[in-house]
């Protein structure tokens, strides 16, 4: 078993954007399944998270995607579900937006969207192309750089379409539509959901840095920490938290903004970092040190 964290340092189960054009490899070698809309955009303000929601296709062929953020910034997660991606695998899946944005094609999960089976989940996607990388203090300046520069409007409305694809399998095409809009949308609430942290948001967008990791989040976490009851019976979990950062990098405050259950992981995410977790706090541009925030995904996994 291991207890990764989603986005960072070597050796994790990375779900990052790929950065090379989708390869001549996975060609399409079927005609695609084209989807279209087959409701609105539904924009979902929740406690600790923003959700988008639309169904496209009818019949055996409807499909969900939800697009989801826990923060201000330009990633997010990405759920498609439904009877079309039955045969589709996590392992050997790219999903890329269209024309001539960003594509994602590691780290996918399977499981269940509500009554929509199956799902497919990726995290750290990016509606345009962006570099990716594995090193935490890079990581830290990419999300500050994700807070302080949001993309051009035009940009995002170029964005038409969403396309699961697999070597061998008909890609899924989806008629996502314009998303500018809807984007412009998701931008207005998770700056709104920051502020109900305590967060002055236009203060962020100008900082120096955000908190960054003394060291290796990797190591906040050990096989010690997965819950034994629940790793008997090869229960996994995928955590989003947020931790409270003071302007001594300490944690002050662990808060679980999404989990699978069961609430075993919540209670041992946030009891080992509490007690681990230390960072070079977040500081102004004229080397103020303040309070901030630091949020990340943890992935336990059993049997491997």
């Amino acid at each position: 078993m291991k207890i990764v964290f989603a986005s960072l340092g070597k050796g994790v189960i990375a779900c990052a954007l790929c950065l090379a054009p989708f390869h001549a490899s996975l060609a399409k070698e079927k005609e695609p399944l084209i989807l279209s809309p087959s409701s609105k955009w539904n924009l979902n303000y929740a406690d600790d998270s923003c959700k988008l929601a639309r169904f496209f296709g009818t019949g055996d062929d409807r499909v969900a995607v939800t697009i989801s953020r826990f923060e201000s910034g330009n990633s997010f997660h990405l759920a498609v579900a439904g009877k079309p991606l039955t045969h589709f695998s996590a392992d050997h899946i790219t999903m890329a937006f269209g024309p001539d944005g960003g594509s994602l094609n590691r780290g996918f999960m399977a499981g269940s969207l509500g009554t929509f089976k199956p799902a497919l989940f990726g995290s750290s996607a990016h509606l345009l192309k962006r570099d990716d990388n594995d090193n935490y203090e890079e990581h830290a300046a990419n999300t500050l750089r994700d807070l302080q520069t949001p993309p051009a409007a035009d940009e995002e409305a170029a964005i038409q379409w969403l396309e699961v694809r697999q070597k061998a399998r008909a890609p899924v095409h989806i008629e996502l539509g314009s998303m500018g809009q809807p984007m412009a949308a998701m931008r207005k609430c998770t700056d709104e959901l920051m502020t109900h942290w305590g967060i002055d948001v236009a203060a962020h967008r100008q900082l120096a840095n955000l908190p960054i990791p003394t060291k290796s989040p990797n190591k906040w976490l050990t096989s010690a920490d997965y819950p034994s009851h629940l790793l008997a019976r090869g229960a996994q979990g995928i955590i989003q938290f947020r931790l409270s950062v003071d302007a001594d990098g300490k944690p002050t405050q662990c808060h679980i903004q999404q989990s699978s259950r069961p609430e075993g992981f919540d209670r041992a995410v946030c009891k080992a970092l509490m007690k681990r977790a230390r960072f070079e706090p977040a500081h102004t541009r004229d080397g103020k040190a303040i309070a901030s925030y630091w949020r990340n995904t943890v992935r336990f996994v059993a049997g491997r």
